[in-house]
């Protein structure tokens, strides 16, 4: 006997205004100037090719803008969509 699996597909899209993600990208860049870590991109304008890139595939589902929600409300919001 076979069983289809039911699985529910739910995209959540988190998301932060413009401004939001660019300070956020230079915060990041600034961090890893005087440390040991290391990030994959240090360039602002290849940031925004990515993120061109990537939000040209946003369809449909969820959205959460973090512009101005911690980390913890971001996470409980994502746990409110998937339980």
């Amino acid at each position: 006997q076979k069983y289809k699996a039911q699985v529910r597909i739910i995209p959540i899209h988190v998301m932060a205004s413009k401004e939001v993600l660019e300070k956020r990208f230079l915060e990041r860049v600034e961090s890893v100037k005087n440390s040991d870590r290391k990030i994959s991109n240090l360039s602002l304008d290849v940031f925004w090719k990515l993120y061109e890139k990537f939000s040209q595939k946003l369809g449909y589902g969820k959205t959460i803008d973090t512009s101005e929600i911690s980390v913890a409300e971001t996470l409980e919001k994502v746990n409110s969509y998937i339980n």
